[in-house]
């Protein structure tokens, strides 16, 4: 199940109780359209937000025992069209 809009609110919302001011949320997929608003909007509320992917590697005792699993950002693309 993807990491949603909402879930991610309510990590946010928690941080800031707590008084948190970063938070990495790990997934394996993510709902659409998170990124790049989610991570600013956040940043305007004073908490660092990073989503990132839970790589395939964690299932691996050898990868995970030679220090080779690597969770990465999400990433997006932004493009315009022009006529």
């Amino acid at each position: 199940m993807p990491v949603t809009e909402r879930r991610v609110d309510e990590v946010l919302e928690e941080c800031l109780k707590l008084g948190y001011t970063q938070v990495d949320v790990l997934g394996f997929e993510f709902e659409m359209g998170l990124i790049p608003r989610k991570v600013q909007e956040s940043q305007e509320r004073g908490v660092r937000l990073r989503l990132r992917y839970i790589p395939k590697e964690v299932f691996d005792p050898r990868a995970v025992k030679k220090g080779q699993v690597k969770f990465y950002d999400v990433n997006y693309l932004k493009a315009t069209a022009s006529l």
